[in-house]
């Protein structure tokens, strides 16, 4: 099956600028039969075999994509991030950023959605994929999950899953 460089990369979970990078990196494209196909298209399977040969873990082939909140304890920024191990992920930025974390939320996506997400907050971003605590992300979250959370600054992951709950 031929998708476009779009569909395979929302399929794997990167962005379509990654995936026109590794067209000129070695990815088998088909560019059509005079070599400037509007829309060039890649192969699923061969594509996904020639990602995993080489970029092998990099790249959560056939795994779920999922986009989080965490806030930051010690100061209340927010990261929004994605990942396809969620617990490992949190593990790696308490590390990281030597801190406790707290998630907001969790919800299905991948790389574009959290793109977008950082276009859609870059007016908070502090750096490095944090955000300033701000209610306008607690609204935007409430609008998704209807349930009212506290502020960031006082926001426990408890409070969320106790009102999903109840």
């Amino acid at each position: 099956m031929r998708v476009t460089y779009q569909e395979f990369a929302e399929r794997i979970g990167v962005t379509h600028g990654t995936v026109k990078r590794w067209a000129l990196e070695g990815l088998p494209v088909d560019r059509g039969a005079n070599g400037k196909a509007r829309y060039p298209t890649v192969d699923l399977v061969e594509g996904r075999a020639w990602v995993q040969a080489n970029r092998g873990g990099s790249v959560a082939i056939d795994r779920v994509g999922l986009v989080y909140f965490v806030v930051r304890d010690n100061d209340g920024a927010v990261k929004i991030g994605w990942t396809s191990d969620i617990e490992r992920r949190f593990q790696e930025i308490r590390k990281e950023w030597n801190c406790s974390i707290q998630p907001l939320l969790v919800l299905p996506g991948g790389k574009p959605l959290e793109l977008a997400l950082h276009d859609q907050f870059q007016h908070l971003c502090i750096g490095a994929e944090w955000f300033a605590p701000a209610n306008e992300i607690v609204q935007w979250i409430e609008e998704l999950v209807p349930v009212p959370l506290r502020p960031l600054a006082k926001a426990k992951p408890r409070d969320l899953e106790l009102k999903l709950s109840g």
